[in-house]
């Protein structure tokens, strides 16, 4: 059975070449920010398991061979930094959609590209689906996780005795603690999903 994400991502690039509102192939890295959800999934599942203890440690280490450190920076790489590719790229999609034209070099307008004046020129929908997210408080929380993560020290937090002895890492800056990592990490990414989808039936809307 094909993953519900995939299903949406060539449902929604296809009904965007049959209307003919927007250019060719528009839409075609929908399918890639579907792959980041997926990829994003993998760091929940992980995290999943590790807040199982000692018998949820015990059996990503068996497969994978690695110690409890390791599959944390795993499981929040994979949540944070792929839930934020996804969502970047579906920015790039909306900047396709609404007329953009691809750079020669390759790089595609992410999420800071849109400011308030661009995001007035969009259509509606689509509209309504950038301002929502870029004030959403999830999106704050997934930027900060996700900077907090790159070229940073996550802090961490060790419970003494019994089982592994270890608590959960949690994602902290001088201002702010987001909370422990089984907590954070499937919301957000749920988050990602839901603005995904949330997209796609925006661009149905708005170029379909």
């Amino acid at each position: 059975m094909a993953d519900p994400l995939f299903t949406l991502s060539g449902e929604t690039e296809t009904m965007l070449a049959k209307g003919g509102k927007a250019p060719r192939d528009a839409a075609s890295t929908l399918l890639w920010a579907a792959f980041n959800l997926r990829a994003a999934r993998i760091g929940r599942r992980i995290v999943s398991e590790l807040a199982a203890d000692s018998v949820g440690f015990a059996r990503p280490t068996k497969v994978l061979h690695e110690e409890w450190d390791v599959l944390e920076i795993a499981a929040m790489s994979l949540a944070f930094e792929d839930t934020m590719s996804a969502l970047d790229l579906c920015a790039n999609v909306l900047f396709l959609a609404s007329g953009g034209t691809p750079a020669v070099s390759g790089k595609f307008k992410d999420l800071g590209y849109w400011t308030s004046a661009r995001i007035a020129a969009v259509p509606a929908a689509s509209q309504t689906w950038i301002t929502g997210l870029l004030a959403s408080s999830e999106y704050a929380e997934l930027k900060i996780a996700r900077d907090a993560l790159t070229h940073r020290f996550v802090s961490r937090h060790i419970r003494l005795g019994g089982g592994v002895g270890r608590a959960l890492a949690e994602i902290s800056t001088p201002t702010r603690n987001l909370g422990p990592i089984d907590v954070l990490i499937p919301r957000l990414v749920r988050f990602g999903e839901q603005a995904f989808e949330t997209f796609c039936g925006a661009l149905q809307t708005d170029f379909g």
